[in-house]
């Protein structure tokens, strides 16, 4: 065996760790979700999805900036450079379909 086979089998290995960890990794953030870990309750959730749950447990119109704080720390994943601007993005995506209302400064979803 050469250098150049020797050094592939360690990526191969190390590449199945990895996934090995990925796949752990999804299992604990599920557990996590499952059990209540606010930390992580919005994890893998698209904004709008996120954002009706706030809302609904909420019942009545919320400003903005609290929907965003509130999705945020539970673990709402939309990147790593500007995630309140996708979240923003998304919301008005949302309010263009219908999804969500905006009144002021203010979210709601329709009832």
């Amino acid at each position: 065996m050469d250098a150049e086979e020797l050094i592939l089998g360690q990526i191969q290995e190390l590449e199945t760790k990895l996934e090995e960890a990925r796949i752990m990794l999804q299992s604990v953030r599920a557990m996590k979700r499952k059990m209540g870990d606010a930390s992580m309750r919005f994890f893998d959730m698209s904004p709008i999805d996120a954002a009706r749950v706030v809302l609904e447990e909420h019942g009545k119109k919320m400003k903005r900036s609290k929907v965003i704080e509130l999705i945020r720390a539970g673990g709402l994943s939309v990147g790593k450079k500007r995630p309140e601007v996708n979240i923003r993005r998304s919301f008005e995506t949302n309010i263009e379909l219908g999804n969500l209302i905006e009144i002021g400064d203010y979210l709601d979803i329709p009832r």
